[in-house]
């Protein structure tokens, strides 16, 4: 009997040492596994707090854009106000002239006719002197 309780002591022995063993290689897979899990956590939330510090940032330049394009839409509508009122000056400025052109041919005009009058009129009493002396 000395050898059967030799053979199962030191199956005993084995069954212990392979169930240590068991119980290591399990600790050990399991604080792999946790060290991966944590280093994808920690991997993640980088990635999560990248995205999150880029979108504020492009939130922010966002609010910029946003504030640029209205102060240039002002400048716009400022530069479309000056060149309307730059077209109608220059309108102006042709119907002026338009209007002193006119003008400078009516006075041509009444002045050929005050020529023409007095023309006539120096010409009339010129035949009315002369017709007065010959029948004299």
């Amino acid at each position: 009997m000395s050898m059967l309780s030799q053979v199962y002591q030191q199956h005993k022995e084995a069954q212990v040492q392979a169930k240590a063993e068991h119980t290591r290689l399990h600790a050990a897979a399991a604080e792999a596994a946790a060290k991966v899990a944590d280093e994808l956590v920690l991997k993640l939330n980088q990635e999560v707090v990248d995205v999150f510090r880029t979108q504020r940032d492009l939130e922010g330049e966002i609010r910029t854009m946003q504030t640029r394009l209205e102060y240039f839409n002002k400048k716009a509508a400022q530069w479309n106000h000056m060149v309307s009122r730059l077209t109608q000056s220059v309108k102006e400025i042709g119907d002026v002239e338009n209007w002193a052109a006119r003008l400078e041919e009516d006075m041509y005009t009444v002045v050929k006719t005050l020529e023409y009058a007095s023309a006539e009129a120096g010409s009339d009493a010129h035949n009315q002197t002369g017709d007065a002396g010959a029948s004299q």
